[in-house]
């Protein structure tokens, strides 16, 4: 749930104490769900939704309702069109086709560290989610160009896509401390480019080794 500054306040009335055992049971049961996939990832939030309110764990509807933070709800609900708009600008189209020719004589060494800086920049404006989903069929193309295997290229984008620290709208968890904790927008610069260099070194080079061209 996005919340706001009250979290703590509004966590502890809307959960009563003695369904606490029954809350952790569901949340347990909707990440089952999600990892083993034995139901659709939406499918699956509603139901612990549902069980939530029926077992009595969430006590206050109206409670719940003033908790949540619409502004960072909107911001990241318009990071999925904003995605599928450069899309259909063409934008993607013409990012392949330049990653192809300025690095594909170069091998798919460098094409590979060429896409994981260009999701991982993108994923600083968009939602990671919607970077992964552009970027994926994207990594595919290029290896088909390169004729080799399509696995480092597209773990590569899958990793790219999760590193999103320098900006607050970068991904869902930013946007959602970003009120609540009184942040800067280059609080987030400051302590994400550091992360980010590090986190990229260490994924390129691990990915290399663990899933070969």
């Amino acid at each position: 749930m996005l919340a706001n500054e009250r979290v703590t306040d509004v966590a502890n009335r809307a959960v009563s104490e003695r369904h606490q055992l029954a809350a952790g049971l569901i949340m347990l049961m909707m990440v089952t769900l999600l990892v083993f996939e034995w139901v659709d990832p939406t499918v699956a939030v509603w139901l612990a939704a549902l069980a939530m309110v029926l077992t009595g764990a969430v006590r206050h509807m109206d409670v719940a309702y003033d908790s949540i933070q619409w502004s960072s709800l909107l911001l990241i609900a318009a990071m999925i069109p904003v995605g599928q708009a450069l899309d259909n600008a063409g934008v993607m189209a013409w990012l392949v086709t330049w990653i192809s020719d300025s690095f594909g004589q170069a091998g798919p060494v460098w094409v590979l560290v060429a896409i994981f800086l260009a999701t991982m920049a993108l994923s600083q404006i968009i939602s990671n989610t919607a970077t992964a989903v552009l970027f994926a069929p994207l990594a595919v193309s290029l290896a088909t160009a390169l004729q080799v295997s399509p696995v480092p290229l597209v773990v590569a984008v899958a990793i790219a896509a999760s590193l999103a620290f320098m900006t607050p709208f970068g991904s869902p968890t930013n946007a959602m401390v970003y009120g609540i904790g009184g942040y800067r927008f280059f609080d987030f610069v400051k302590v994400g480019l550091p992360l980010q260099v590090v986190t990229a070194v260490i994924a390129i080079f691990t990915i290399l080794l663990i899933f070969p061209f």
